[in-house]
């Protein structure tokens, strides 16, 4: 039994961490996007996206804010293509390229740590007496 309430506990943690996270990017997505763009004119990638997720919404801010912290994580990769330009790039702030390099990293870590768990759990369900739905 002990067990079971330390997998539920991790559960509660991970997904309330998710959501937190969630919550700072619609946050971010919404102050930030546009005012990003905006700087980052010449850049194919960025125009493209905004052209074609424009009228989606919150939704759309959130993937353009997507793309946009992955061109910060990996400029020279994108460069390399002529999908963005490393001039333009390198005149956002670094706080502002830390932050959404950061949020990134972190969802993609806690997707992670999720994913796993539920494998720890699904795995562990024999030992634990429960049984398969």
């Amino acid at each position: 039994m002990l067990l079971q309430d330390l997998f539920i506990a991790a559960y509660v943690v991970i997904i309330a961490s998710l959501c937190i996270n969630l919550a700072i990017t619609v946050y971010l997505a919404h102050r930030l996007t546009e005012e990003i763009e905006s700087q980052l004119t010449n850049s194919k990638l960025i125009m493209d996206n905004l052209k074609i997720y424009a009228s989606k919404g919150i939704a759309g801010k959130i993937h353009r804010l997507g793309v946009i912290s992955l061109v910060f994580m990996a400029p020279q990769v994108f460069a390399r293509k002529h999908l963005v330009d490393l001039q333009e790039i390198n005149r956002i702030p670094i706080h502002t390229r830390k932050r959404l390099s950061r949020l990134t990293i972190t969802c993609a870590a806690l997707c992670v740590a999720f994913l796993s768990l539920w494998a720890c759990v699904y795995f562990a369900k024999p030992y634990l007496g429960i049984s398969p739905p």
